[in-house]
């Protein structure tokens, strides 16, 4: 058996590793950074009249510099005034989240700049962090722990560094607290226009959170967003209008206040279906709610196998919503919203359809931050609960339409969230929702399988055994019968391929789906598939719109 050796061996051991290290590292570093300088300098001399391309190289880069530099700003200036009082273990689930990605975003934008030669210090503030985390492992006297990963010395795209420092921004944007520059305004914009998809939708998601507040709208105008908001709203893909229907419609709430007094705005989690020009009056709200790792995006989107045909324009959108086009034009387009192009005109009463947004997953390696995996289903209820309150909802009666873990989500806004929204609940469709739990979930929580899928919270509580969904369904039971709560059930038949196991399985057998209350329908889809229609003559659709067709004049009876 080998002896440990003295700390003190150890310790000597890893100064001298690290030394080692660090010098075939900066080796390295000067000899890229020479390659880099030789490149360009080569580039530019000539570059004017030989290369054009070279030239608008050299601009975006510069442009991608002061981007990434603005944002770092922004983020050290957040990260060196969070307090330091506050231990790990004593933060909340939200603020651990938050500092995570304040300080993951801030890293990013740093070794960006630092390893293009635009940080004061240079590579040293990268040798910087590698020495601090190897100083612990060194600490720690053991002869076998590796030392820090040397990914700290890997050069981040520019992508890598935009998204991350986008996503810290969209986090933060959360906070009422969040201060709003004009440079700050003038990066999201540039971002908006230059961008992918994803970082793209997190800038639009960060303007609609920052229109949340009157006192930043002349900041806003300054800024010239609305502009940008304006093209956007008139975007085909929904991870862009929507998140820009959401700033403008909090832009166009300014001054106004509901009967209530109070004014309607949308926060963050909720997404109104709403098209910016429409003004009419709503008189039934309808709400909707994905399940796990599902989005207001995407969740409501028309069957992926229609998605040949063209997307549905803003300008076809309007039409059929005004009435100024028959319907039908819609069958010959795709639909990223079905509840809003076929529902909303087929019920011939002003409706105000909002889809709500949480992120989620089934593994707690699946979010970044592992903190994020440990939100309760009330918990996620009682967030979204305040969200939809703030939103107006609970001003007019409610249908819910809820898929998988978002039937669980709206049993207990309706039941457990003091009621308020329960007292409005006219209606509820259920989509393949667990009310007695998910053999899958039980299965993935249980022995080997639970160490190794590392389910999150939200996973564990829908095991078949977990006595709290009973309880949460008797209340929901209780409240049906006490406030006369229509119901429709429609519940999967067809197998869902499970990629990790590569099993066809059910996700919810009809007996874990049956509700017992309301009409109860076994339909021929998946899981996956029973929220996303193929088209108007679908069973689904069928069913959930003449089911609604008679809550409607149940409610105006």
């Amino acid at each position: 058996m080998i002896s440990r050796l003295p700390h003190t061996v150890l310790t000597k051991f890893g100064v001298a590793a690290t030394f080692i290290v660090g010098a075939v590292v900066g080796t390295r570093v000067r000899r890229h950074k020479e390659v880099v300088s030789h490149t360009v300098e080569k580039g530019t001399g000539n570059t004017l009249e030989r290369d054009k391309e070279e030239i608008k190289k050299l601009a975006r880069q510069e442009k991608h510099k002061k981007i990434i530099s603005r944002i770092y700003r922004n983020l050290h200036a957040i990260s060196s005034t969070t307090s330091t009082t506050t231990t790990t273990a004593a933060l909340t689930t939200d603020q651990s989240v938050l500092k995570f990605y304040t300080e993951l975003g801030k890293t990013e934008c740093e070794h960006y700049l630092a390893v293009r030669g635009h940080l004061p210090g240079g590579w040293e503030v990268v040798m910087k962090d590698w020495l601090t985390a190897a100083d612990d492992w060194m600490g720690a006297g053991e002869l076998w722990t590796p030392p820090t990963s040397l990914d700290n010395f890997k050069s981040p795209m520019y992508s890598e560094a935009l998204l991350a420092g986008i996503r810290a921004l969209w986090y933060i944007s959360k906070e009422s607290s969040f201060i709003v520059t004009p440079e700050l305004l003038q990066n999201l914009c540039e971002v908006v226009e230059e961008n992918s998809t994803k970082v793209k939708a997190l800038a639009l998601r960060t303007i609609a959170n920052i229109s949340m507040w009157e006192e930043n709208h002349s900041l806003l105008h300054n800024a010239g967003v609305k502009s940008i908001l304006t093209q956007c709203a008139c975007s085909e893909e929904s991870l862009i209008f929507l998140p820009a229907w959401r700033a403008l419609h909090n832009w166009k709430s300014s001054g106004d206040t509901s009967f209530t007094g109070e004014r309607t705005i949308y926060p963050e989690g909720v997404y109104p279906y709403i098209m910016p020009g429409d003004s009419r009056e709503a008189e039934v709200d309808i709400v909707l709610v994905h399940g796990i790792r599902g989005g207001a995006e995407w969740t409501f989107r028309q069957h992926d196998s229609a998605a040949t045909k063209p997307s549905l324009t803003q300008h076809i959108r309007s039409l059929v919503l005004t009435g100024d086009s028959d319907t039908s034009v819609v069958d010959q387009h795709y639909s990223w919203c079905w509840p809003l192009d076929w529902l909303d005109p087929a019920l011939h009463v002003p409706t105000r359809i909002l889809a709500v947004s949480y992120e989620s997953g089934w593994q707690g390696g699946e979010g970044q931050c592992s903190k994020e995996s440990c939100r309760t289903i009330a918990e996620r209820s009682k967030e979204l609960h305040i969200a939809l309150r703030m939103a107006g909802v609970g001003q007019r009666p409610i249908v819910w339409i809820g898929h998988s873990m978002g039937g669980l989500i709206i049993k207990n806004m309706m039941s457990e969230c003091e009621g308020e929204l329960g007292k409005q609940s006219a209606a509820v469709v259920f989509l393949s929702v667990p009310h007695h739990g998910s053999p899958l979930a039980t299965t993935a929580t249980s022995g080997l399988l639970s160490v190794l899928l590392c389910p999150t919270n939200e996973v564990c509580e829908m095991r078949i055994d977990n006595p709290d969904l009973t309880t949460l369904h008797q209340s929901f039971l209780q409240l049906v019968q006490e406030q006369n709560v229509a119901v429709l059930t429609l519940n999967e038949t067809k197998p869902t391929l499970h990629r990790p196991t590569g099993y066809d399985v059910l996700f919810v057998p009809s007996q874990f789906g049956d509700p017992g209350v309301g009409e109860f329908c076994e339909v021929n889809a998946t899981h996956l598939d029973i929220c996303k229609p193929l088209d108007r003559n679908a069973e689904v659709y069928q069913r959930i719109f003449t089911f609604l067709q008679e809550v409607i004049k149940k409610i105006f009876s």
